[in-house]
């Protein structure tokens, strides 16, 4: 991933505007070549995501480099309480990821993968 396009991702997020899959289809066609068509972008944006359940399903983790780690974090189930209702929850198993020391970098610090923004610099 390169600084240009992590920039523009962050810019999105500024505009308190989230990227619909339509325009990150567009955003991955633009990356392939001026050959690929949407529909081609679209099923390799769907492959990959589809990929990536398979992997944490399986309960396995993936690491893609200079990106980040992304796996499941298997939690014993918990009891919280809902402060509006009072009503016991339980609490499930979450997906976590790490962003890579390159990605952090790139990203401006106030963002969840920034710098010095969080402890561990985990998403969640």
């Amino acid at each position: 991933m390169n600084a240009q396009f992590a920039r523009a991702l962050w810019q999105l997020k500024q505009q308190e505007k989230k990227m619909k899959k339509s325009e990150f289809v567009k955003l991955v066609q633009s990356k392939l070549n001026a050959d690929a068509s949407l529909k081609a972008a679209d099923r390799a944006v769907d492959a990959v995501f589809s990929a990536l359940k398979d992997v944490l399903l399986a309960g396995d983790r993936y690491s893609h480099p200079n990106f980040g780690t992304f796996y499941t974090t298997e939690l014993e189930a918990r009891n919280a309480r809902n402060i509006r209702s009072g009503e016991q929850i339980e609490v499930p198993a979450r997906i976590d990821c790490r962003g890579s020391d390159r990605l952090r970098l790139a990203l401006p610090s106030k963002t969840k993968f920034g710098t010095a923004r969080r402890k561990n610099n985990r998403c969640q």
